[in-house]
Protein backbone atom coordinates (compact mmCIF):
# COMPACT_ATOMS: atom_id res chain seq x y z
CA UNK A 1 0.00 0.00 0.00
CA UNK A 2 2.71 2.33 1.03
CA UNK A 3 4.47 1.67 -2.88
CA UNK A 4 0.90 2.64 -3.96
CA UNK A 5 0.95 6.03 -2.73
CA UNK A 6 4.43 6.82 -4.13
CA UNK A 7 3.37 5.17 -7.68
CA UNK A 8 0.86 7.32 -7.45
CA UNK A 9 2.88 10.56 -7.35
CA UNK A 10 5.13 9.03 -9.91
CA UNK A 11 2.33 8.00 -12.39
CA UNK A 12 3.03 11.16 -14.42
CA UNK A 13 6.27 10.94 -14.48
CA UNK A 14 6.38 7.18 -15.61
CA UNK A 15 4.04 7.53 -18.42
CA UNK A 16 6.59 10.83 -19.44
CA UNK A 17 9.21 8.21 -19.73
CA UNK A 18 6.62 5.64 -21.68
CA UNK A 19 6.46 3.34 -18.70
CA UNK A 20 2.58 1.93 -18.21
CA UNK A 21 1.84 0.45 -14.67
CA UNK A 22 -0.11 -2.39 -14.55
CA UNK A 23 -1.27 -3.76 -11.57
CA UNK A 24 -2.32 -7.88 -11.03
CA UNK A 25 -3.93 -8.39 -7.97
CA UNK A 26 -5.16 -12.27 -6.22
CA UNK A 27 -7.52 -10.75 -4.08
CA UNK A 28 -10.49 -12.92 -3.91
CA UNK A 29 -13.40 -10.66 -3.02
CA UNK A 30 -14.26 -8.85 -6.44
CA UNK A 31 -16.22 -6.02 -4.87
CA UNK A 32 -13.95 -4.87 -2.21
CA UNK A 33 -11.09 -5.35 -4.99
CA UNK A 34 -13.08 -2.70 -6.88
CA UNK A 35 -14.01 -0.80 -3.93
CA UNK A 36 -10.75 -0.27 -2.55
CA UNK A 37 -9.22 0.67 -5.98
CA UNK A 38 -12.23 3.25 -6.23
CA UNK A 39 -11.40 4.56 -2.73
CA UNK A 40 -7.46 5.51 -3.79
CA UNK A 41 -8.60 6.50 -7.45
CA UNK A 42 -5.62 4.59 -8.92
CA UNK A 43 -4.96 5.33 -12.20
CA UNK A 44 -3.38 2.82 -13.87
CA UNK A 45 -4.51 -0.39 -15.19
CA UNK A 46 -5.71 -3.00 -12.56
CA UNK A 47 -6.77 -6.92 -13.23
CA UNK A 48 -7.61 -9.26 -10.74
CA UNK A 49 -6.92 -12.84 -11.39
CA UNK A 50 -9.50 -15.38 -11.03
CA UNK A 51 -8.74 -18.30 -13.11
CA UNK A 52 -7.61 -21.78 -11.55
CA UNK A 53 -4.21 -21.01 -10.37
CA UNK A 54 -2.31 -22.93 -12.24
CA UNK A 55 -3.33 -20.80 -15.51
CA UNK A 56 -2.16 -17.20 -13.37
CA UNK A 57 -0.13 -14.77 -14.96
CA UNK A 58 1.32 -14.55 -11.44
CA UNK A 59 2.46 -17.98 -12.13
CA UNK A 60 3.87 -18.32 -15.01
CA UNK A 61 5.98 -14.63 -14.33
CA UNK A 62 7.32 -16.19 -11.05
CA UNK A 63 5.42 -14.06 -8.66
CA UNK A 64 5.26 -15.26 -5.59
CA UNK A 65 5.81 -12.32 -3.34
CA UNK A 66 4.00 -9.20 -3.64
CA UNK A 67 4.79 -6.40 -4.22
CA UNK A 68 6.76 -7.79 -7.42
CA UNK A 69 7.92 -5.47 -10.20
CA UNK A 70 8.69 -6.68 -13.62
CA UNK A 71 10.05 -4.14 -15.71
CA UNK A 72 8.99 -5.33 -19.82
CA UNK A 73 10.17 -3.67 -23.21
CA UNK A 74 8.13 -3.53 -25.85
CA UNK A 75 9.61 -6.71 -27.00
CA UNK A 76 8.46 -8.42 -23.78
CA UNK A 77 11.72 -9.23 -22.71
CA UNK A 78 12.28 -8.81 -19.14
CA UNK A 79 14.45 -6.01 -18.15
CA UNK A 80 14.41 -5.77 -14.43
CA UNK A 81 12.91 -7.38 -11.78
CA UNK A 82 12.59 -6.17 -7.95
CA UNK A 83 10.26 -5.90 -4.74
CA UNK A 84 10.49 -2.47 -4.00
CA UNK A 85 8.76 0.39 -6.13
CA UNK A 86 12.12 2.66 -5.21
CA UNK A 87 14.41 0.58 -6.79
CA UNK A 88 12.33 0.65 -10.18
CA UNK A 89 12.43 4.45 -10.21
CA UNK A 90 16.26 4.47 -9.73
CA UNK A 91 16.45 1.92 -12.28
Amino acid sequence: VQDHKLMKEQLAFLKKHQVEVIGISTDRDQTEWADYLKSKNYHWDNVREVDDYEERASKSMYINVFPTYILIDKQGKILYRTFSFTEVMKY
